[in-house]
């Protein structure tokens, strides 16, 4: 199951990285009109560039997320635990 979960995340991000990484190097490709090897080599290092940009953007935003719901989960759970102690002092 967490091996499934992990080939999921992994075609996940792809999805999101291919398309965007193809369109910044059409757009690289149109605005620069390419015509040797190093304007090539500048188009591919570009490219690995806003892909990076991308990526992390990406990773961010998730990563923001989790930690948003992990401290989410930890209030949830500290206002149970507080609720028990009552319960104990109320019981003594």
């Amino acid at each position: 199951m967490k091996n499934i979960k992990k080939h999921i995340s992994i075609w996940a991000w792809i999805g999101r990285i291919a398309p965007m990484s193809a369109l910044v190097m059409l757009g690289i490709l149109l605005v620069t009109d390419l015509n040797n090897y190093t304007h090539y080599v500048l188009g591919i290092i570009a490219t690995i560039f806003a892909t990076i940009a991308f990526v992390w953007w990406w990773w961010i935003i998730f990563t923001v997320r989790e930690l948003f719901e992990m401290l989410r989960n930890a209030q949830d759970r500290f206002h149970e635990v507080l609720e028990e102690i009552k319960d104990i002092k109320r019981n003594k």
